[in-house]
């Protein structure tokens, strides 16, 4: 599966808003906002008739997700196959959090982006309080040319937390997420395209 047009997959992007009011370790400036790697993207590596190779989706998905090498840990890169199409399965954590990624063996486009913050660190970090309404705006300006009327969003409540939920759906890629309603920090992102 390939995209018709140049696209990110915005997980790095979301990394540094769920760091907003973050220190050091976390990518993107997760600042009373979210973290999470760059949306889909068509960028493509130099590739033989084998297509990439382990190494090259590992960085790729480093490079999207704005972690360096050297924060990452727990990693692992194997093939599989979804779809009839050779892709490989890229995960990797850091103190922040956890992420997961497809990525085509072909030609390096990035197929699924997922991002979920670690519950410790995120109970550390100071954060603003945040309406549903100011939510959707919010995941509307992590997705190039989507706007507040596209987010489906609502409130969810257990143990006497509440979070926003939801979903948007923009060029092919459907976008899901988890907002915690008392700090503005997105826990959950996941990007995966659909085209």
């Amino acid at each position: 599966m390939k995209y018709g047009k140049p696209q990110a997959i915005v997980l790095g992007m979301v990394a540094a808003v769920i760091c907003s009011g973050c220190s050091a370790a976390a990518p993107n400036a997760l600042r009373n906002t979210a973290v999470m790697p760059d949306q889909p993207t068509t960028q493509t590596v130099s590739v033989e008739n084998e297509g990439i190779t382990q190494e090259e989706a590992y960085a790729i998905c480093l490079e999207n997700a704005g972690v360096a090498a050297e924060d990452a840990f727990h990693d692992k890169v194997e093939q599989d196959r979804e779809n009839g199409n050779a892709i490989y399965d890229v995960e990797f954590e850091t103190n922040y959090g956890d992420y997961q990624y497809e990525v085509t063996v072909e030609d390096g486009t990035i197929l699924e982006a997922d991002y979920e913050v670690n519950e410790a660190w995120a109970r550390q970090q100071e954060g603003t309080p945040m309406e549903i309404e100011a939510a959707a705006s919010f995941v509307a300006n992590q997705v190039p040319g989507a706007t507040a009327q596209d987010v489906q969003i609502w409130e969810e409540w257990d143990d006497g937390q509440r979070w926003y939920e939801g979903r948007l759906e923009q060029d092919g890629i459907i976008y899901e997420f988890e907002i915690d309603s008392d700090t503005g920090m997105i826990s959950q992102w996941k990007a995966d395209y659909r085209g």
